[in-house]
């Protein structure tokens, strides 16, 4: 972003992470893609808002667009919406227009994204924002406002749940 609040812009850095951020909702904390995809425009639009009010405060973007989207997605489901939308979690992800569109259609990627959508919350939250957007353990901490000890917790339970499934998978085959 630049300093000058007149000129504050989106940089195609913020929208390809964007993308990446819409996916990791919407595998991470269920609803609809479009619900995700409103969210992280939300997000989109207030990072602009403040850089032009207010340049250099925020000091990273991705993580403070990831605690604003997930804050607006959550605030839009009533508590018993967000239960149900978990419930209804896609075998795929969401297409949002990003080089690993193809990745995600592949067999592979379904199974993956089947085994996640299994996770407990808490456990799939933390892995999607790893494996989808790739953020670390800082970001994620921060993201879901928990420490970071207790990211990492989740992130050993949920690969040891996962690897536990795809054991499971194989042998059933």
């Amino acid at each position: 972003m630049t300093s000058d609040p007149a000129t504050a812009t989106i940089t195609p850095d913020h929208l390809r992470t964007a993308a990446r951020l819409a996916a990791a909702l919407h595998l991470g904390e269920g609803g609809s893609k479009q619900d995700a995809e409103d969210a992280v425009s939300y997000a989109l639009l207030e990072l602009w808002k403040r850089e032009r009010s207010a340049p250099g405060e925020i000091h990273n973007p991705r993580a403070w667009m990831a605690t604003a989207a997930r804050r607006h997605l959550l605030r839009t489901f009533e508590r018993a919406k967000v239960e149900a939308a978990h419930e209804r979690l896609p075998d795929r992800p969401a297409r949002v227009g990003r080089p690993e569109a193809e990745y995600e259609h592949s067999e592979a990627a379904r199974r993956a994204m089947a085994l996640v959508a299994r996770l407990p919350r808490g456990e799939r939250s933390a892995v999607a924002l790893r494996s989808i957007d790739g953020m670390d353990t800082r970001e994620i901490a921060e993201v879901l406002g928990i420490s970071e000890d207790a990211v990492r917790a989740r992130l050993s339970r949920g690969y040891r749940t996962l690897r536990r499934l795809l054991t499971e998978g194989d042998r059933t085959r």
